[in-house]
């Protein structure tokens, strides 16, 4: 378990939990740390993350190095965001 902001209250429950049965002698050697990396689905989340952070700033990029956006002009910022937003909520995206 990596010791990330929700681990110390998931270590406390487990560890709580694990105090009401005889798995161990000491409840606390329930939980063991070690980096999150190890952990696939961190791993799956954090590789996704990375590849949609890529794909949508080469988007950006694109549309930058054709002028055909303004970050400045507040109706293509508004615009930006009606069109991405509903792609970056969960609809399906094929990078």
């Amino acid at each position: 378990m990596g010791k990330g902001t929700e681990t110390g209250k998931m270590a406390a429950t487990h560890s709580y939990l694990i105090s009401k049965q005889d798995f161990f002698e000491n409840h606390v050697d329930s939980v063991v740390y070690g980096p999150s990396t190890t952990n696939n689905i961190e791993r799956w989340w954090r590789n996704l993350h990375e590849r949609l952070e890529a794909y949508f700033k080469q988007q950006l990029k694109t549309l930058l190095e054709q002028r055909d956006y303004d970050p400045c002009d507040e109706i293509d910022r508004r615009l930006l965001g009606y069109v991405f937003t509903p792609v970056y909520k969960g609809n399906h995206v094929n990078l």
